[in-house]
């Protein structure tokens, strides 16, 4: 080895100084060869050391140092000598390449002979990775820089590059050839090579490839080069389809890896001429439908992308004659599987999906100029029937008598399965009803409206709400498409009486409903007002939970200036009745599309006037606590609009008629968050001084927010400010909720220090506090409306969420490690709730919190302490929003363990509250999403035992969240 060493530094030293002989032209490059003749002529050793050594020089030379003849004859020279044995012959490798790429005098005979020689006639393959990816860098060369040179060859040259990459592994070399494939497969003619091209690359496809280290070359960006290459000829299309179909139909093939297949060829589909499409689009077809009823499928994630790829081959169809179009259509027709087989294996809306992509829309069937969309569904309701194509219209036709059969329970042999199979039904039947819109069918539907209406009506014993919800979202697709007055208006109106009448609907149906009253209304306006004006006279004395119905209702029959005119009394009646809960159902509606038609501005002084001159005593007190309402009101309103309820409500505050004093004390109150969002400080100022001089009786909460804005904005110092805490006793409470309120308005501007020392001192006090709970939560919570800084004009740094949560973090984990009580702990935990909303999307910081929490909640649990539900409730919250925020290598094995056993703990215990149980379990389901199934795994048993019981509940919201969570772990366990 110390032989070998001294040879390397002599080799070295000799090149040095002929290069420093060469350079000051003390000699010439013949006399330097010459110098190296007894050993070229000598021993094998002899002439490794002169190869060495003439390496040595080469790669020393400038780059315009060698004429073009010497780099011809030098590059000669070795390539003579690429079979010489051991080191040296690498070494010749990077003299080729230093010739050829380095040197600026580079011919195109050099070009010739080094592609000839390294590539026509050598093999790029018997060389070492490291020399492997020279020569791969050579050939790019000679394919970019010397391009005018090797594209006359031709075909030769695409055989030489063929015979060059194949059998190549390493994913570094496969980088670079599959870049060179793409320039040479666009550049160079293919001639009759074109398939053995192909075949080159597709034999990597689909690429599997698992990175070692710290390799940044990944399975993804390897694949999407593959592809790239796959894509790259126009020639390769007939060839690529084969493949495609061969790798979806290929047995044994893992499931994410058909989904990528199936991906693939949407692309290809896209990238390729339609002319290539019809050979291969029946058997392509029959692929995708193996994919999509492939039962190892359980969650139909591949059926999903086969159903995009179907849409790709229709559309591209769509761009030949129409004959090859229809015999897609008919083949897949054909050849669908027996729906009483899908039934039964649950893929029936997988099928309907793959039936929706041979439809393809109608032209005369897009949106129109004048064509009015509803806000819930958007759907036509200018009764236009675009035209359908006939092949289109038997698909259509098929696809609603199938979802109807479904509907009828007359698919399925196994009557445990008929309500699951009905559901499926129902699905369907709304989806197709929106696709005769697209398609232009319509009139398919306008025959079938009493079929269908009745159907879905028979089988709501049998399904329930699912079945009231799907008949609401069917009809208000139908109703639009036929404005043939009396035609079923028997059927729908005993549909809208329904719902008038129900006050048992969750939001999904009521969502529903209200979008049929809207269509209802559009189509049979007439109608429809006579029936709702009848039940609201009907249901005048019912409960207040009536009486939101109807406000309900009568917001979403609202859809043009005359139906507001004609409703609006009877919707300012109603809100006389509930208006907390009601005006935030008319704001729902203002922000609706058919609001904003009507005019924020206009609607904001109208709801204005009501709450001033309408709105009783009773109601107008309660309301005053609602300061979002207003809030909202002023942050959709314009800026000259605002300045105009701003002043007209001033001056109503400023009057001295003593008689009003109660209402002036309510309103102020109401609007303390507008006015607080007038750009000019004037504004504040006047409300201010109203209180500061007892004209306004104001309530802490009142002085709470006014100081709350005036510091942020001002500071404590302010005059303002300063007239607030004059006000107030210094022994009272409301010192300490000042206090709060200086310190987040602190927090909230950017003002660290002052902030986190306030939020410190009354964690002390808090401590010792005989009711800490609700002060705690008005510290820690930013999620109220005065914190919603863009619609208060608040004074907040960037990303002040983020800061606040970092900054009161330490002072968190300060209070709990220093907590002298147990319940002092548990409140502080319980309240840890509000820091983990504000962290965002990241709470990793919180972990040294994560174990405290846990071994609170196992002490509870085993020690089956007193503690309210509701703490407990917050407890469990707590964890389940730091589990989801927290990154996946801070939840170790140990702590997944300690999560797992202290909410198992909680699920087994008989004595746990629904609400608590419930979110437990959704907190054990969501654990897998964060944390790595390595650290999972050992707790599977010990979830999947404690979820046991809990599968047999008697919730059936708790039931179906134990089934879902115990699924997930057992599918884990068999991974």
């Amino acid at each position: 080895m110390a032989n070998a060493v001294e040879l390397d530094f002599s080799d070295e030293q000799w090149a040095h100084e002929m290069l420093t002989k060469l350079v000051d032209q003390h000699v010439s490059l013949s006399n330097a060869l010459e110098d190296l003749r007894p050993l070229l002529y000598g021993s094998s050793e002899d002439k490794e050391r002169a190869l060495e050594r003439l390496v040595a020089l080469v790669l020393k030379l400038p780059s315009d140092f060698l004429t073009e003849d010497q780099i011809h004859l030098l590059l000669s020279f070795f390539l003579d000598r690429l079979d010489t044995s051991g080191l040296a012959a690498t070494r010749v490798i990077d003299a080729i390449r230093h010739l050829l790429i380095e040197s600026k005098r580079t011919s195109k005979d050099a070009a010739l002979l080094s592609w000839k020689s390294l590539y026509q006639e050598g093999n790029v393959q018997a060389w070492s990775v490291n020399q492997r990816l020279v020569l791969y860098e050579i050939l790019e060369w000679l394919c970019t820089k010397q391009k005018s040179a090797t594209l006359p060859i031709g075909s030769e040259f695409v055989l030489s590059f063929i015979k060059s990459i194949g059998g190549e592994r390493d994913p570094r070399c496969l980088s670079i050839a599959f870049r060179l494939f793409v320039l040479i497969s666009k550049e160079w003619s293919l001639g009759p090579f074109i398939e053995e091209m192909f075949e080159t690359i597709a034999c990597y496809y689909p690429i599997q490839f698992k990175p070692k280290g710290d390799q940044s070359i990944t399975k993804e960006s390897l694949s999407i080069q593959c592809e790239l290459c796959l894509l790259s000829h126009s020639g390769f299309a007939p060839f690529c389809f084969l493949m495609i179909e061969e790798k979806l139909t290929e047995d044994g093939m893992e499931q994410s890896m058909r989904g990528e297949v199936c991906a693939f060829l949407s692309r290809a589909v896209s990238a390729f001429p339609a002319s290539s499409l019809p050979p291969h689009s029946e058997s392509l077809l029959s692929a995708i439908r193996a994919v999509t009823f492939d039962p190892n499928d359980k969650y139909g994630d591949n059926a999903a992308i086969a159903a995009e790829s179907m849409r790709r081959i229709m559309l591209k169809l769509n761009q030949l004659d129409c004959r090859h179009v229809n015999a897609a259509i008919d083949h897949t027709m054909e050849n669908i599987e027996p729906f009483v087989l899908q039934a039964e294996m649950g893929v029936s809306l997988r099928a309907f999906d793959l039936l929706e992509t041979l439809c393809l829309p109608s032209s005369s069937a897009s949106n129109k100029d004048g064509t009015q969309l509803l806000q819930r569904n958007e759907l036509y309701l200018d009764g236009s029937v675009g035209e359908c194509v006939p092949s289109v219209r038997s698909v259509v036709s098929r696809s609603i008598s199938w979802a109807l059969a479904l509907v009828q329970g007359e698919t399925t042999n196994t009557a445990a399965n008929k309500g699951d199979v009905c559901k499926d039904g129902l699905e369907a039947l709304v989806k197709w009803i929106e696709v005769t819109t697209k398609v232009g069918c319509q009139d398919e539907i306008v025959k079938m409206e009493r079929t269908i209406l009745a159907s879905i009506d028979s089988v709501i014993p049998l399904v329930g709400r699912e079945a009231r919800v799907m008949e609401y979202g069917a009809a208000a697709l139908m109703i639009a498409m036929n404005k043939e007055e009396g035609r079923i208006d028997d059927q729908y109106c005993e549909l809208l009486k329904r719902g008038l009448y129900s006050i048992e609907m969750d939001m999904e149906e009521r969502k529903a409903f209200l979008s049929f009253v809207t269509a209802h209304s559009f189509v049979r306006w007439n109608l429809h007002q006579s029936i709702i004006s009848q039940a609201i006279s009907l249901g005048e004395e019912t409960t207040e939970q009536f009486a939101l119905n109807r406000i309900d209702v009568l917001c979403a029959s609202v859809h043009s200036e005359n139906s507001w005119e004609t409703l609006s009394g009877r919707i300012w009646n109603e809100l006389e009745v509930v208006s907390e809960e009601g005006s935030h159902i008319l704001l729902e509606f203002v922000r609706s599309d058919r609001g904003k038609k009507l005019g924020v501005d206009r609607l904001a002084r109208e709801y204005q006037e009501f709450v001033e001159k309408r709105l009783p005593k009773s109601a107008l007190i309660g309301l005053s606590s609602c300061i979002d309402i207003w809030q909202e009101w002023g942050s959709i309103v314009s800026d000259e609009c605002h300045k105009i309820l701003v002043e007209s409500i001033l001056s109503l505050l400023e009057e001295e008629d003593e008689d009003k004093r109660w209402m002036r004390n309510s309103l102020a109150h109401f609007y303390v968050l507008l006015i607080g969002q007038a750009k000019d400080d004037n504004s504040l100022y006047r409300l201010i001084s109203l209180v500061v001089s007892g004209r306004i009786d104001s309530t802490c909460e009142l002085r709470s927010i006014l100081y709350f804005i005036q510091v942020n904005r001002h500071g404590e110092e302010s005059i303002a400010a300063l007239s607030i805490t004059h006000m107030i006793e210094s022994d009272s409470e409301e010192v300490l909720r000042l206090g709060i309120n200086a310190a987040k308005a602190h927090l909230l501007v950017g003002i660290g220090r002052p902030g986190v020392q306030e939020t410190k001192k009354i964690l002390c006090v808090l401590s010792s506090h005989s009711s800490p709970s609700p002060l705690l939560d008005l510290l820690l919570d930013y999620s109220t409306p005065l914190f919603e800084t863009d619609k208060n004009e608040l004074n907040a740094s960037p990303l002040w969420r983020q800061r606040i949560s970092y900054q009161l973090v330490p002072l968190f984990e300060e209070a709990v490690r220093e907590s002298k009580t147990r319940e002092w702990k548990i409140t502080l935990l319980s309240a840890l709730r509000h820091i983990v909303k504000l962290s965002a999307n990241d709470a990793s910081f919180l972990a040294p919190l994560l174990d405290t929490l846990i071994s609170c909640l196992v002490d509870i649990s085993i020690n089956s302490s007193s503690i309210s539900n509701e703490s407990m409730l917050f407890l469990v919250e707590s964890l389940d929003q730091l589990i989801e925020r927290t990154e996946e290598k801070i939840l170790t094995k140990e702590k997944v363990a300690g999560i797992v056993h202290s909410l198992c703990l909680l699920v087994e215990n008989r004595k746990t509250e629904n609400k608590v149980l419930f979110t437990a379990i959704k907190c054990i389901r969501n654990l897998l999403s964060t944390a790595s199934p390595i650290t999972c795994q050992p707790s599977i048993t010990r979830v999947i035992r404690a979820l046991a019981r809990a599968s047999g509940h008697s919730k059936r919201t708790i039931r179906t969240c134990a089934a879902d969570a115990r699924n997930r772990w057992e599918l884990l366990g068999s991974v």
